[in-house]
C-alpha cells in the first residue's frame, strides 16, 4: 500500500462517507425549495406595500450618502467580531476528534464550511441590499434600475468580505485581540464620519471612497459607481483568498470551545432558554482569566446604596458594557429628537434606548439567577430588590440620552419645540429601563405555561410564543418613544399630555416590578 497525501485520504473518507451516511433525497430537496418559494411566493406580495411605505420613511438617497458608509462600517466590525465567538468554519463536537486529531488535511476539512458561510453571507447581503432597494424606491424616489441592481451586487459582495473577516478572527487569537481594540475606535470614527459628513461635502465624499463600507454605497451616491462596485469586488476576492489560507491554521482548541459552545446554546435554545445560550456563547468570546481590577468606589455605610454600588462596580470591571450602552442611548436620543415626527424612525430611537439600558443590567440577571442568595444577603422584598437595580441604569441612560440631543443640537437636526422633546426623551429613558428589567425579570427562559398554550392552540402557536418573546421590547420603545412621538406630532398643545402619559409610564411599570414575586 503506497503512500497518501492529506487530501487523497479526506477524500478516501468523503467517498466512504457518501456510500455509508443516508442524506437527503432529491425529491427532499426540491420539496424543501418549492415550500420556501411558496412561502415567499404567498407572503411576499402581502409584505411589500407595507414594507415599502415603513422603509421609506427611513432610507433616502441623502441618508445613504450620509450616514450609509458609517452604518456600513459598524455592520463590517459586528459581523468580523461574530468569529470572536463561532465563526464560519465549527464542527460537530462528535467530529473534532475524529477529524480534527487524524492525518487529513485541516484547509481541506474547512474549505467546504467556508464556502457554505460565504454563499449564505452573500445571500443575506443581496437579501438587504433588496430590501433597502425597496426603501429606496418608496414614494417614487427610485434610483434606476442599474444601480439598484448594482447596490444589491456592493451589499452581497461586502457581506462576503464580512465573512472572512469573521473567518481570520476566528483563527487567530491574535487577531481577535486586535479587532477587540479597534473595534469601539471603528464605532467612534463613523459616529464622527455620520455627524461631520453631514455638514461638509468633502468629508462625505472621502467617507465614499475609504473603503469596502463606503464602496457599497456608491451605487446609491456616486456617478463612478462601477468603479467602486469593481475595487469591492476585487477586495471580496483577495479577502476569500485569505480566508482560504487562515481557515486552516485555526488551532483544535478553539474549534473545540466553539463547538462546545454551539452544543450548549443549541441545548438551551430547544429548552428556550436564552440566558443559559447567551452565556454558552459568551464564555466562547471571553479572552481568558483577567487580572483582578481593584475598584475605585468603596462600599456605601448605608445599606439603601448598595445595589446601585454593586452596579457601578460591575460597570467599572465590564467597560465594554458601559461603552456600548453609551453609543446606543445616545444614538437613541439622537433619532428621538432628529425624528419624532416619523413614527418608524421615533419607534427605532425607543428600542435603542431599551437594547442599552439591557446593556447595563447584568446585575439584575445575577439576581435572577441565584434568588435564594439574594434572600440571604440583602433581606428585602424581591420586588424593591429588583427596582433598586434599575436606578443606576436608568440614570446613566438618561445621560447618554442628553449627550445624543448634543449630538443632535450639533448637527442642527432637532426638530422644533426641541427643548420639550428633549426633556421628554430623557423621561423616557426610565421608561425603557424598567421594561427591560421586567424583560430580565423572566431569567431568559420561556415558562411551561406559555409553550402548553403555544401548543394547545392550532395555527398560531408560534404567534403566541413570539408574542411572549416581543411584549417586553415593544413596551419599552413605545414608553420610550410615543411620548416624544405624540409632543413632535402635535406640537405644543400636546407637550403636558405627553410629559403627563411618559410619567405615567414609569409609575406603571415601576409598580408592576415592584410587585414581581420571589421565583
Amino acid at each position: 500500500m503506497g503512500l497518501t497525501t492529506p487530501r487523497e485520504r479526506l477524500r478516501d473518507v468523503r467517498r466512504w462517507r457518501r456510500a455509508t451516511v443516508q442524506g437527503a433525497s432529491l425529491a427532499q430537496r426540491a420539496d424543501r425549495v418549492y415550500t420556501v418559494l411558496i412561502v415567499v411566493a404567498i407572503f411576499g406580495g402581502l409584505l411589500y406595500g407595507t414594507a415599502q411605505s415603513a422603509l421609506a420613511q427611513v432610507l433616502t438617497a441623502a441618508g445613504v450618502a450620509t450616514w450609509g458608509p458609517a452604518v456600513l462600517l459598524v455592520g463590517l466590525t459586528v459581523a468580523a467580531r461574530w468569529g470572536a465567538y463561532q465563526g464560519p468554519v465549527v464542527y460537530p463536537v462528535a467530529d473534532i476528534g475524529h477529524l480534527l486529531g487524524a492525518p487529513l488535511s485541516r484547509r481541506a476539512l474547512a474549505t467546504r464550511p467556508l464556502a457554505r458561510s460565504l454563499a449564505a453571507g452573500a445571500v443575506t447581503g443581496a437579501l438587504l441590499g433588496g430590501l433597502a432597494v425597496v426603501g429606496l424606491a418608496g414614494r417614487g424616489r427610485g434610483i434606476g434600475g442599474a444601480r439598484e441592481a448594482g447596490f444589491v451586487v456592493a451589499l452581497a459582495l461586502l457581506s462576503v468580505v464580512a465573512v472572512a473577516a469573521a473567518s481570520a478572527v476566528q483563527s487567530s487569537a491574535r487577531v481577535e485581540r486586535a479587532l477587540g481594540r479597534l473595534a469601539w475606535l471603528a464605532l467612534v470614527v463613523a459616529a464622527v464620519a455620520g455627524v461631520v459628513g453631514r455638514r461638509d461635502p468633502g468629508i462625505a465624499r472621502l467617507e465614499r471612497w475609504s473603503g469596502p463600507w463606503g464602496w457599497a454605497t456608491a451605487p446609491v451616491t456616486a456617478a463612478a459607481w462601477p468603479l467602486a462596485v469593481a475595487l469591492l469586488a476585487l477586495a471580496a476576492v483577495l479577502a476569500v483568498a485569505g480566508a482560504v489560507l487562515w481557515c486552516g491554521r485555526c488551532p483544535t482548541e478553539r474549534h473545540v470551545r466553539r463547538a462546545e459552545a454551539r452544543a450548549g446554546a443549541a441545548a438551551s435554545l430547544a429548552a428556550f432558554d436564552a440566558r443559559s445560550m447567551r452565556r454558552a456563547l459568551d464564555d466562547v468570546g471571553a479572552r481568558g482569566p483577567r487580572r483582578g481590577r481593584r475598584t475605585l468606589l468603596r462600599p456605601p455605610r448605608r445599606p439603601k446604596l448598595l445595589l446601585a454600588w454593586r452596579g457601578a462596580t460591575a460597570l467599572q470591571r465590564t467597560p465594554a458594557r458601559a461603552a456600548e450602552a453609551v453609543v446606543l442611548g445616545a444614538a437613541g436620543g439622537a433619532l428621538l429628537l432628529a425624528a419624532a415626527d416619523r413614527p418608524t424612525a421615533a419607534l427605532l430611537g425607543g428600542l435603542l434606548l431599551y437594547v442599552a439600558a439591557t446593556r447595563l443590567l447584568e446585575p439584575l440577571r445575577q439576581e435572577v439567577d441565584a434568588p435564594a442568595r439574594t434572600q440571604v444577603l440583602l433581606r428585602a422584598r424581591w420586588g424593591q430588590v429588583l427596582l433598586e437595580h434599575t436606578f443606576l441604569p436608568a440614570a446613566l441612560i438618561g445621560v447618554t440620552v442628553l449627550a445624543g440631543v448634543a449630538v443632535a443640537a450639533a448637527t442642527q437636526t432637532v426638530l422644533p419645540n426641541g427643548a420639550a422633546l428633549a426633556l421628554i426623551a430623557v423621561l423616557g429613558a426610565p421608561a425603557a429601563t424598567l421594561a427591560a428589567a421586567l424583560s430580565a425579570r423572566r431569567g431568559g427562559r420561556l415558562p411551561s405555561s406559555v409553550l402548553s398554550v403555544a401548543s394547545g392552540i392550532d395555527g398560531v402557536g408560534g404567534f403566541v410564543v413570539v408574542g411572549w418573546l416581543v411584549t417586553w421590547p415593544l413596551v419599552g420603545a413605545l414608553a420610550a418613544a410615543g411620548p416624544v412621538a405624540l409632543a413632535a406630532g402635535a406640537g405644543g398643545a400636546a407637550t403636558l399630555w405627553a410629559v403627563a402619559l411618559g410619567a405615567a409610564a414609569v409609575l406603571v411599570l415601576s409598580t408592576i416590578l415592584r410587585s414581581s414575586e420571589r421565583p
